[in-house]
């Protein structure tokens, strides 16, 4: 069964050139968009479900040009500026963390073990990092945004 077939004649133009620019941009503008709304998401995600939100770990998640569209929260820099970033969203057990030793020497700074030669010795935790899962938090929110974020363009 046929439905129906659509003719369009190109009248002094490349219609399909110019309809493949504007998709593009529009799609440019469409993914741009959904980063920077999944940035703001995050970021708050990471304020509501932390005990003692600093801003710290919500600064490293910022919306960001890559190869093929947009992103948010380059692992490579997480890993170098925020290397704690994976046991807070998947809590100590979900990476495999070892809670059965002795903490090095050090001290803690802003919720954090430092190793510090004049610190304390003999710490061993009582529980691991609880996971805050805000990464999935975060993506359970956007799958319900994407569409009215999408209707804005149009």
């Amino acid at each position: 069964m046929t439905i129906g077939r659509i003719n369009i004649k190109d009248e002094g133009g490349d219609f399909v050139a110019k309809q493949f620019v504007y998709l593009k941009e529009l799609s440019e503008k469409d993914t741009k968009r959904l980063a920077e709304v999944t940035q703001d998401v995050i970021k708050t995600t990471i304020q509501n479900v932390a005990d003692k939100p600093s801003g710290n770990l919500a600064s490293g998640f910022f919306a960001e040009k890559i190869t093929n569209g947009y992103g948010v929260g380059d692992i490579d820099q997480l890993n170098i500026h925020l290397p704690y970033w994976r046991h807070v969203n998947y809590g100590s057990q979900g990476i495999g963390a070892n809670w059965n030793h002795y903490l090095p020497k050090g001290r803690w700074v802003d919720g954090r073990w430092l190793k510090d030669s004049s610190g304390f010795s003999g710490i061993k935790p009582n529980s691991p990092i609880q996971p805050l899962n805000y990464i999935e938090k975060t993506i359970a929110q956007i799958e319900t945004i994407v569409q009215t974020v999408l209707n804005e363009n149009k």
